[in-house]
């Protein structure tokens, strides 16, 4: 069936690391877990955004990445 794109990594992120735009990239995840809409990757351009946790290559983001929650 079909799947929306969402945010993943395009490499390896540290915890502590900032997430830049070009870190970032558009993927259809099919079966695997979604990351953050599309309309978010603004974001990344605007603000700081400090990797919460290790994030892996083609590893979705999502808002517990992002944030201490």
């Amino acid at each position: 069936d079909f799947c929306f794109a969402s945010i993943f990594s395009s490499r390896d992120i540290k915890k502590g690391e900032r997430i830049k735009y070009k870190d970032l990239r558009l993927l259809r995840p099919g079966a695997k877990e979604r990351g953050l809409e599309p309309k978010y990757m603004d974001l990344f351009k605007k603000y700081n955004i400090i990797a919460a946790k290790d994030i892996v290559k083609e590893e979705p983001i999502s808002w517990e990445k992002i944030f201490n929650a």
